[in-house]
Order: structure tokens, then C-alpha cells, then sequence
């Protein structure tokens, strides 16, 4: 067998890399003009695409990261928007606690962003966790504790003390077309350039800035 070495086995972190780190530091175009990079990668991440539905703002309407982080503060029954993977996890982890929970999604399956056995398992847990679900369904408007959604034309209400929104990311591409002109050469890399998985945004940086010498502006 031939002699191979794992990346386990190596640490390679920011400390024994030569990396300069300046935390609590938000980089602006005098900065990156000051530093004059050869290349710059910007990996300024994606944020939530809030919904245009009446009520939108009112306090009881959460992000997903912020129902996470708050878990405290979040009242049942629980209304999560988006059937994808993150509206699903949430949605099993407050029925796991054993909170009130409903699933709307547009479509007409959940966890669609799923491979085949993955989406099986998560399916199943949902199941376990007794989410309901309601598929085909739009949040139309939004009250104090209630929320009116639609499905094939007729509309109902339902009570919600809490109204979680996971729906999908947007890159936050203006960041990279603000920075991109200040370096002969720019990348735009995880989810600046295409929201997904965490696992994705890591191959993407890494094959990305590995292969410098073909950059231009991406």
C-alpha cells in the first residue's frame, strides 16, 4: 500500500499557518486600499430573504438563527415558513422539546433540498416529532397570535404565538461588487457566491483560494 498522509493527522489551523488575524475589525475600502492585495476574497456569507407579507414586523416573527438563539422567548404554537432543511430541523428540534408545531410550504414536498436517504431520515423525525405539516400553503397575512395562509384559493387562519421565517438565503453579492474593483484580482467564495450547505461554503473557499493563480474575478 502506498504511503498516504490524512489531513486529520496534520493540524492546520490559523495559528500554525502564518495567518494574520485582526478580529473585531470590519473591513471598508480604505482599509483594502491601505493592505493593496494581490487577490481578494470576500466571503461575506448570505442573509435571509424576509418575506413581503403584512405583519412581517411584528415583534412575535423570528428568524430561524434568532429562534435558535433565543429558545427561551419562543411561545407555542410555533408557525415555521419554508419546508426546506432548515425549516425542517427547526421544526424538529422545538417538537422535540416538545413544543406545538406547523411546517408551511409552498411546494408540495418538504426537505426537497435533500439527497434520497437523508430526506427519508429527516422525513421520518418530523414524523416522530409530531410537525404538522401543510404543503402548498402561503402565509398571507400575519397577526398578534394568529397567521391567515392559502391554499388553493381558500384561506383559513391559524394560531401562532411564534412565526419562525427559514426561508431561503441570498448572497449578499452587493458586498463583493462594492470591494471588487480594489484588487487586480477578486473571488467571491461560499455563501457570497452560492448559499448552501456549511460543508459546501468549506469546499468552495478552499478549492477556490487553492487555485489563486486562475483568478480573475469571480
Amino acid at each position: 500500500m502506498g504511503k498516504s498522509q490524512s489531513f486529520c493527522n496534520k493540524p492546520r489551523t490559523l495559528e500554525t499557518s502564518g495567518v494574520s488575524v485582526t478580529p473585531n475589525q470590519e473591513a471598508d475600502a480604505d482599509l483594502i486600499k491601505r493592505f493593496g492585495p494581490d487577490v481578494l476574497v470576500v466571503a461575506a456569507g448570505s442573509e435571509v430573504q424576509r418575506p413581503d407579507i403584512p405583519g412581517i414586523d411584528l415583534s412575535h416573527v423570528k428568524l430561524a438563527t434568532e429562534a435558535l438563539m433565543n429558545q427561551k422567548t419562543i411561545k407555542e404554537p410555533i408557525l415555521i415558513a419554508d419546508g426546506g432543511l432548515v425549516g425542517c430541523e427547526v421544526a424538529v428540534y422545538f417538537g422535540s422539546e416538545g413544543k406545538k408545531v406547523t411546517l408551511v410550504e409552498m411546494l408540495s414536498e418538504v426537505a426537497f433540498d435533500l439527497d434520497a436517504v437523508s430526506r427519508l431520515e429527516l422525513l421520518e423525525m418530523l414524523k416522530e416529532n409530531n410537525i404538522s405539516i401543510l404543503k402548498e400553503t402561503h402565509v398571507v397575512d400575519i397577526k398578534k397570535e394568529q397567521l391567515k395562509v392559502r391554499r388553493n384559493g381558500a384561506e383559513r387562519s391559524i394560531d401562532a404565538k411564534t412565526f419562525i421565517i427559514a426561508m431561503s438565503m441570498r448572497p449578499r453579492r452587493e458586498i463583493f461588487g462594492e470591494f471588487a474593483h480594489l484588487a487586480p484580482a477578486s473571488i467571491a467564495v461560499g455563501d457570497c457566491a452560492t448559499p448552501g450547505k456549511i460543508g459546501d461554503a468549506i469546499h468552495d473557499g478552499a478549492n477556490k483560494t487553492l487555485n489563486l493563480s486562475t483568478v480573475s474575478q469571480w
